[in-house]
């Protein structure tokens, strides 16, 4: 009996001191993989800094616009009903007098067929043929349909057809046969519609990352900028819109990417790994007022910020301060200018 309790126990210890050893390795593996994603961080922003140095921005000549206006969210975190499904991902239909832009993808987590980005179109009676053009704003799979870092993007886990379709994507991207221009640089992209042309962030998980924003000239108010997740942060688009632009900043509606809470969450642990700070520094509840002081000093007249990216306590700060001017970003609940 007492050799066979110090069998067990000499057994129990063994095994313990495994599973600390497997511990002790597994701790030394993630230090070495944060310390290397912190130096590739860091040696990114280098890369940024050089580059956006060397760009020169010029103002649109002759910039046009168009009458009538609205974006209905197809995909994103919340839903105007139980019919719609949400998820943490982005897309939307614009339509832009007679042109129809489906602004991402979405980011069908599942991998499945048809995708949500699908099955709410069909909830909402949107026909895929109604689609004129494809705006990718950066490759993150949640704006990408669960894509983009292997260079393409898609609607569904199965091919979709899309009938003479142009998709503009901030860098080199396909998806089944569709023409796919690669806008890089500020281009006007039919009436009335721009692309910024993308800004480079470093992103601590995710690399380099390029993000362009839509931007609409709507007639008699100004731009409305249409943002995915804004990763280059709210002051650098706003800047890049004005060297682009005589016309005043009318609408920020999108991403902004303040996943600010007081209590820990998937979505605000995920939200600060893919950030374009060091994920335990986190964001502050400061750069959150700024960002709402900046909108106010340009005169912003419509806001809407999108909650796959952003945690409640932010939204309800811009919803305090923008009263009526605020508006949800919620599938199936449409957004008329």
């Amino acid at each position: 009996m007492i050799n066979s309790f110090m069998f067990i126990k000499e057994r129990g210890g063994f095994i313990l001191n495994k599973l600390k050893f497997i511990l002790l390795i597994f701790l030394v593996v993630l230090a070495l993989i944060i310390i290397l994603l912190t130096i590739k961080f860091y040696k990114d922003k280098e890369i940024v800094k050089k580059q956006m140095k060397q760009i020169n921005i010029s103002e649109f000549q002759n910039v046009d616009s168009i009458k009538n206006l609205s974006i209905l969210p197809i995909v994103e975190y919340d839903t105007k009903n139980s019919d719609l499904l949400a998820e943490a991902g982005v897309s939307y239909l614009i339509r832009a007098d007679n042109r129809t832009i489906l602004f991402d993808v979405g980011f069908n987590k599942n991998n499945e067929h048809p995708s949500l980005l699908l099955k709410n179109m069909k909830n909402l009676n949107i026909n895929i043929n109604e689609i004129d053009d494809i705006f990718i704003s950066h490759n993150h799979p949640d704006h990408t349909g669960g894509h983009g870092l292997d260079g393409t993007f898609s609607l569904s886990k199965e091919n979709v057809k899309l009938e003479n379709v142009i998709a503009y994507t901030p860098e080199k991207m396909e998806y089944n046969n569709t023409k796919v221009k690669v806008v890089n640089k500020p281009k006007r992209l039919s009436k009335g519609i721009y692309s910024t042309g993308t800004i480079s962030r470093a992103i601590w998980l995710m690399g380099i990352t390029k993000e362009q924003t839509l931007a609409i000239n709507l007639e008699n108010k100004g731009i409305v900028l249409i943002i995915g997740c804004g990763h280059p942060s709210i002051k650098s688009i706003i800047k890049r819109a004005e060297d682009l632009f005589d016309e005043p900043i009318y609408g920020v509606i999108g991403g902004l990417h303040y996943p600010i809470s007081n209590k820990f969450s998937y979505k605000s642990i995920v939200q600060n790994i893919v950030a374009p700070k060091l994920p335990w520094k986190g964001y502050k509840k400061s750069e959150v007022y700024n960002s709402i002081d900046l909108l106010i000093k340009k005169d912003v007249k419509v806001v809407g910020i999108s909650p796959h990216d952003s945690s409640k306590w932010t939204i309800n700060q811009f919803k305090d301060r923008f009263k009526s001017s605020y508006k949800n970003i919620v599938v199936g609940k449409k957004i008329d200018f």
